[in-house]
């Protein structure tokens, strides 16, 4: 975990003082102190830098910072939130898209800088970013990307010659034994693909016959588009590609309202779907919560009931 920081958490003032070069002296680090907002019990200071120690020495990191405690003053908690990635816009082939490496700063192994990837049309990038949230199609930093349609091994490395440390990404070129991989469905925008041969896959190609390299690849995420309307796969089963010869993969739409039925003793358990044209579950990127999907039973002819499916 984070190497110790001494810190003194001021509650009455809303100030939080830490010991920056961590020498024990809280009064010779001019950039060390913090004013927080909230409550007195509750308090938050957004934007910190912190020095950390990683096995490549030391790193900044930008954190918000939740401080709690009881009103006896008996405990004190705080959570930590990232506030910054390394990453850089870029345009092959005369495309924008977000090159990005991210920090695990809550690692069991402590601090690592670069653990992992991201890449993803710079028109669809957010200001929020999940290691957990396969719709994000970050993957642990790979040693092998295919990318646009070429091969790659992708390093990574750290200079630290300037005011703050830069990560630079080494992109060179492979001819790795390539196979057909035939892409069907509807309105795929991205697609990010795991290979257990170290190989990470983006695909932005449309609907065809595209020529990857050989493995046994799982799909990562999925995201579609269609005008202003967005989607992505949700994660549920996992979809194995085997990329070994020539192989189909459907991805994307077009999406299929449904409704999955469970029974629970006398009870009826109804979950709304959006299914894609490979089975998998789909949902919206913006979910009009104001106009939930309907549904009605009817049997025999006659309708039953009428009612909405509430997002959750």
């Amino acid at each position: 975990m984070f190497a110790g920081i001494a810190l003194i958490w001021d509650q009455p003032k809303h100030k939080l003082y830490l010991d920056l070069n961590r020498n024990l002296d809280l009064t010779d680090d001019p950039t060390g102190a913090f004013s927080s907002t909230g409550k007195e019990f509750q308090q938050v200071l957004t934007n910190v830098t912190l020095p950390l120690k990683t096995a490549t020495g030391l790193h900044p990191a930008i954190l918000d910072l939740h401080l709690f405690t009881d009103a006896q003053g008996r405990w004190a908690q705080v959570r930590l939130h990232s506030r910054s990635l390394w990453q850089a816009k870029v345009a092959p082939g005369g495309e924008e898209w977000q090159v990005a490496v991210v920090d695990n700063l809550f690692g069991p192994e402590g601090p690592v800088v670069a653990k992992f990837l991201l890449l993803r049309p710079w028109a669809v990038r957010t200001n929020r970013v999940s290691f957990y949230d396969p719709t994000f199609g970050i993957v642990p930093f790979p040693s092998h990307l295919f990318w646009l349609g070429r091969p790659f091994q992708l390093g990574r490395r750290f200079e630290t010659d300037g005011e703050s440390p830069v990560c630079k990404l080494e992109f060179t070129p492979q001819q790795p034994p390539l196979t057909e991989l035939k892409l069907s469905g509807e309105f795929v925008y991205y697609a990010v693909l795991r290979d257990t041969n170290g190989y990470t896959e983006v695909l932005r190609e449309p609907a065809g016959m595209v020529h990857v390299p050989q493995g046994v690849y799982t799909v990562n995420a999925v995201w579609l588009k269609k005008g202003a309307a967005e989607a992505f796969r949700l994660v549920g089963e996992p979809l194995v590609v085997k990329a070994t010869a020539a192989t189909n993969l459907v991805l994307g739409g077009p999406l299929t309202n449904s409704v999955a039925l469970t029974r629970y003793g006398r009870k009826l358990n109804m979950n709304y779907q959006l299914v894609g044209a490979d089975g998998g579950s789909y949902r919206l990127a913006q979910q009009d919560r104001g106009r939930p999907p309907e549904f009605t039973v009817y049997h025999a002819g006659k309708k039953l009931q009428s009612a909405k499916f509430e997002f959750g």
